[in-house]
């Protein structure tokens, strides 16, 4: 009787206690499934964050191939403009020894005429 006294308060123990601890193990696999999805969520922002930095790279090397590829030409653009002002500066002194010829012309006409 003795031993059948202790087994039912081991019995009665044992539900006691796995009576009490079910919540605190429904509670450690809500925090187990917390931990996942939070898991989850950083690794999700891992990614994200990851191809947001290779993006970005990807711009600021494009950004830079485009800054070189300015300053490579930049010496030659403006070769070209100041070719260009060159040329037409040419041709203005050109035009203006034309006119000079003309004002000289008619100068020389118009002495001669006031000593006649």
């Amino acid at each position: 009787m003795r031993g059948n006294k202790m087994d039912n308060l081991k019995n009665l123990l044992r539900e006691v206690l796995k009576e009490e601890l079910q919540p605190i193990h429904e509670r450690i696999n809500q925090l187990h499934e917390q931990n996942s999805q939070l898991q989850e969520q950083i690794n999700q922002l891992k990614y994200e964050t990851n191809q947001q930095f290779e993006n970005i790279k990807t711009e600021l090397k494009e950004i830079m191939a485009t800054v070189q590829r300015i300053e490579q030409n930049q010496p030659e653009d403006i070769m070209a403009m100041l070719q260009t002002i060159n040329n037409k500066l040419d041709q203005r002194d050109a035009e203006l020894q034309v006119l000079n010829r003309r004002v000289f012309k008619l100068e020389s006409d118009v002495e001669r005429m006031a000593r006649l």
